[in-house]
């Protein structure tokens, strides 16, 4: 009897509780539904609160880009419409300028009314073809909405350039050469007792170094010809009896500073006139024009002590 009872106990024993197994079906059910709906296993309620902030993130940047894309396409659309307004107006431009005036249909032939006893047009002789410039002058050009005015003008085959400037030179002295503005390196006052030029002041004020002058650059059969011409009013300004007009008068007269003519062609080149010393220090190798000398920046209108000019 009491191994019936033992043999009983342990069969009960051997059987699963059935809570636990109803337990297990329970958790294999949920574990089933999060991979159906892709969600990682062994998530809480926290873990599914984050992820569903995150998409929302996601979807409200998707949504500002869209918005940044449609802005964009309204940006292009506008330029493209820009830029047809803006080939129609070019060729309507261009359309006005190809138009003929009425004056230029109108205008005579430059044979029209030769040989008639009355014409009611104005008779008009051929053009003659222009003369080739001078080979060192630059063509003027007329920029697009601005008149520019030469600066030389024509006469036959020639070009006249005028030069020059107005000066107006003060000059201060501690001694009295009595040389005007250009001072005189060979006699210079010292101060002594028995000098009295030495022991007195100078102050000048003049316009004598204002300068006028021409160039005039032509073809001649082949040769490039230049001419030269420049002027000053500091003539006559030494001792007397032309000296002393600094004093009693200002009517400077006029003085001829460069007259001269260079002719060139091929390897030759002639050179006449009055110039500029063949020793005077050149920025170019040896030449007459002034632009191409260095004879100091002093104001001195007698330059440097010792310059050969």
């Amino acid at each position: 009897m009491f191994i019936a009872y033992a043999l009983c106990f342990a069969l009960v024993a051997a059987l699963p509780p059935a809570s636990s197994a109803e337990d297990e079906r329970a958790s294999d059910h949920k574990r089933a539904q999060s991979e159906s709906a892709g969600l990682p296993t062994g998530l809480d309620n926290g873990d599914i609160v984050e992820l569903k902030k995150q998409i929302a993130e996601q979807q409200r940047q998707l949504l500002d880009q869209r918005r940044q894309l449609l802005e964009q396409g309204q940006r292009l659309e506008e330029l493209r419409l820009m830029l047809l307004e803006l080939r129609k107006t070019g060729a309507e431009f261009k359309a006005d300028l190809q138009k003929p005036t009425a004056a230029s249909s109108q205008a005579p032939s430059a044979t029209q009314g030769l040989g008639q006893i009355a014409s009611l047009t104005a008779m008009l002789p051929p053009t003659s073809p222009a003369a080739p410039e001078a080979f060192f002058l630059r063509t003027q050009t007329k920029e697009e909405g601005q008149d520019v005015s030469p600066v030389q003008f024509r006469l036959g085959s020639a070009y006249f350039t005028p030069v020059g400037f107005m000066d107006f030179t003060a000059v201060f002295r501690d001694t009295d050469p009595g040389s005007n503005i250009g001072t005189n390196f060979g006699s210079f006052p010292y101060r002594t007792a028995a000098n009295v030029a030495g022991n007195m002041t100078e102050f000048r004020l003049s316009p004598q170094n204002s300068r006028l002058g021409m160039r005039v650059d032509a073809r001649v059969k082949g040769a490039n010809v230049l001419g030269y011409w420049e002027s000053d009013f500091l003539g006559g300004t030494g001792n007397p009896p032309v000296g002393n007009i600094s004093v009693s008068s200002n009517s400077y007269p006029f003085r001829l500073r460069l007259y001269w003519v260079d002719v060139r062609k091929g390897k030759f080149e002639f050179l006449g006139g009055q110039t500029w010393s063949l020793i005077t220090p050149g920025r170019k190798g040896i030449s007459p024009l002034p632009g191409d000398l260095f004879y100091t920046q002093d104001i001195d209108v007698n330059y440097q002590l010792g310059l050969t000019w």
